[in-house]
């Protein structure tokens, strides 16, 4: 039920804000750079880039990290404008789940 899904993704959200070494990520030129936690050895999951405005600009992509833990995603195929990052990924047994707003210029 949409109840249950709702809760665990805010139980999600939750662990990612009480990590001492949270996810962040910053636009590097035409890549945005993922820095996955240091301490997690096996990262999996997903990046959403959802554009509101118009869901055919949505992408999607499986998490793959480097040996430094973090992922490099090209912007050269993505419009400018707004943005929602979701970060749905899963390290050892616990789930995760971070968002924010992001302005491609």
């Amino acid at each position: 039920p949409q109840e249950v899904r709702y809760q665990e993704k805010i139980e999600k959200m939750n662990r990612s804000r009480a990590r001492v070494q949270p996810l962040h990520w910053q636009q590097e030129g035409e890549q945005m750079v993922f820095y996955f936690p240091k301490d997690m050895k096996v990262v999996t999951g997903s990046i959403l880039f959802y554009r509101p405005d118009n869901e055919k600009q949505d992408r999607r992509t499986a998490i793959q990290v480097s040996d430094q833990n973090l992922q490099q995603l090209s912007l050269r195929d993505f419009r400018k404008g707004r943005y929602r990052v979701e970060v749905d990924w899963q390290a050892g047994e616990n789930s995760y789940f971070d968002s924010a707003e992001l302005i491609l210029q």
